[in-house]
């Protein structure tokens, strides 16, 4: 067929083209995406989403050579994309196995999770009452500065005030179990 009436029916949301293209194509980019990529999965993934982008975006596709060549070309550009996000989920996955396995290994051997929340929450328990409702409604509840401000009528500044000496004190007060600090850093300065 002309590449041009097709690449014109692929614009025009034709699906009898689209199929045609689909047929044709499909195979030869799955076996060209594998000398990339060996999971077949991933593969067929791949070109299946470029063929759905086409698809829902054909009205804006641009082609400027062949339609193979633009095909072929979309493929190795998603499948060296593919191949970076990979190499980048598996260095930060490597990275926070390493650290969660030692931080929750330490921390396990100490306490229970209901030991630390009760230190926690004894913690919080210790703070005065007004800065200990702002705290709980802030990290607990989780309300906006200003949603809270507006609750407790109080000013905006006042409710970061709070927040930040509740911490300070919740730091101050854990501090001699570096395992829970590292838990209360972790939960509540998110």
């Amino acid at each position: 067929m002309n590449e041009d009436f097709l690449i014109t029916g692929l614009r025009e949301h034709n699906q009898q083209v689209f199929d045609y293209v689909f047929h044709e194509y499909y195979s030869s980019l799955c076996y060209y995406a594998s000398q990339f990529i060996e999971n077949h999965k991933d593969i067929e993934d791949l070109v299946q989403e470029l063929f759905v982008t086409i698809w829902e975006k054909g009205e804006q596709l641009y082609i400027d050579s062949s339609l193979r060549a633009y095909l072929f070309v979309a493929v190795k550009h998603r499948c060296i994309s593919h191949l970076r996000k990979q190499k980048s989920a598996e260095k930060y996955e490597d990275y926070l196995k390493s650290v969660l396995e030692t931080n929750h290994n330490a921390v396990e051997q100490q306490y229970t999770e209901r030991e630390l929340r009760e230190m926690i929450d004894q913690a919080v328990e210790n703070l005065s009452p007004k800065c200990a409702e702002v705290f709980r409604l802030s990290r607990e509840q989780g309300f906006s500065n200003q949603e809270i401000a507006d609750q407790l009528s109080m000013s905006k500044r006042t409710v970061e005030t709070h927040i930040s000496n509740a911490l300070r004190s919740l730091r101050a007060e854990l501090q001699e179990n570096w395992a829970v600090s590292l838990l209360v850093l972790a939960k509540f300065l998110t």
